[in-house]
């Protein structure tokens, strides 16, 4: 009975395609980055933990004469992003750091939205941190 368990449970595998390799180094959901816009202000983003529950946020642009604000904004599945903080665009920076102490265990997904004068919105790539319970 075990041997044709194990049997089905191999076929089964190779017929589907599944592996456990995949599923062993499957972290965070694969996220397809937001398509380049033309234009696009960010030169870097980056989202890091910082201790067990905070994550920190650092972003650069090129030009912040067009940009109003920047919209932080968070999920934890990779496709429904939450706005969790709206910052203004000092004209004299290129540099920002935004911090997020209200975080829980697990997957979490972070991208920024540039608020334009015209009224049209640029998006950041997204990154992932992983957050593990203490």
């Amino acid at each position: 009975m075990k041997k044709l368990l194990l049997s089905f449970v191999f076929l089964f595998t190779l017929l589907s395609g599944w592996s456990l390799s995949d599923k062993l180094s499957s972290g965070p959901r694969d996220v397809s980055p937001v398509q380049v816009q033309s234009g696009n202000p960010f030169i870097f983003f980056n989202a890091h933990r910082q201790g067990y529950s905070s994550i920190g946020l650092m972003w650069r642009i090129s030009n912040s004469d067009n940009i109003i604000s920047f919209q932080v904004q968070r999920s934890y599945d990779g496709e429904f992003f939450d706005l969790i903080s709206d910052l203004p665009c000092n004209a004299f920076t290129q540099k920002f750091n935004w911090k997020d102490d209200n975080v829980f265990p697990g997957y979490i997904y972070y991208r920024l939205a540039a608020n334009l004068m015209d009224g049209s919105i640029i998006y950041s790539e997204v990154q992932v941190v992983h957050i593990v319970q203490k």
